[in-house]
């Protein structure tokens, strides 16, 4: 029985290293964001292997930080807005703890149960800061992964600043942005909201979005606690 149930924590320890290591958070669409969720037919902005629902993050051999999810720091959907057009927006940063393949697969060899090496990893990520930022975005159907992502807060207020890749390029070479992005998250009314402005370039020139999101805070710690469940 002792046999049975280490080799069950075990599957769940690779399940979840797994996750990290290709660096993949599935988007979960809210139901009153039915519809936001990239499909098979949108082209260079789903790649890099995604399923069919385009999970949200970009296999960690792009250049991306490889490492084990810790916390959802922020979860938002909204609306982009430009002149008259309205425009479905969702984003998301988490945190996560740089684990070269090497330590993963000594982590999965050792004696330690679920618990002690999950433990252990957050242990790590307290005594040593040693933390990155990993995030994605969603305009419409149009997934854009993340990169130079900065968090500068405040008292009342935090501003995540970040720049859009360039998916379209072929792997081999390095990302390069297409455009930025800058949210301002700050409480209002009992709620916690999201404003700033996304530049993206698009057919060759930038167009420029006003972003009012609903950054969610209950369900941003509700999934940050699911991100080191097995």
């Amino acid at each position: 029985m002792k046999e049975i149930c280490r080799n069950t924590l075990i599957i769940g320890l690779a399940v979840l290293l797994l996750a990290g290591i290709c660096g993949i958070s599935q988007a979960q669409p809210d139901k009153d964001s039915e519809g936001m969720e990239p499909d098979l037919g949108m082209g260079p902005e789903c790649r890099m292997g995604m399923g069919p629902r385009c999970e949200m993050m970009p296999p960690q051999n792009e250049g991306f930080p490889t490492g084990v999810p810790l916390e959802v720091l922020y979860s938002g959907h909204g609306l982009a807005l430009k002149g008259n057009e309205s425009h479905k927006l969702r984003l998301k940063i988490e945190a996560i703890m740089p684990l070269p393949p090497g330590q993963i697969r000594d982590l999965l060899s050792s004696n330690k149960s679920l618990e002690e090496i999950r433990d252990d990893i957050r242990s790590k990520g307290e005594k040593t800061g040693e933390k990155a930022f990993r995030g994605s975005m969603i305009l419409d159907r149009s997934m854009y992964p993340l990169i130079n992502i900065a968090i500068t807060s405040s008292e009342n207020d935090s501003i995540i600043t970040a720049d859009l890749v360039d998916i379209s390029r072929p792997p081999s070479d390095d990302p390069s942005a297409l455009g930025s992005i800058s949210v301002t998250v700050s409480p209002a009314g009992g709620e916690t909201i999201g404003e700033g402005e996304l530049n993206i370039l698009e057919d060759g020139r930038e167009e420029r979005y006003t972003l009012s999101l609903d950054m969610d805070p209950a369900k941003r710690r509700q999934t940050g606690r699911r991100g080191m469940a097995p």
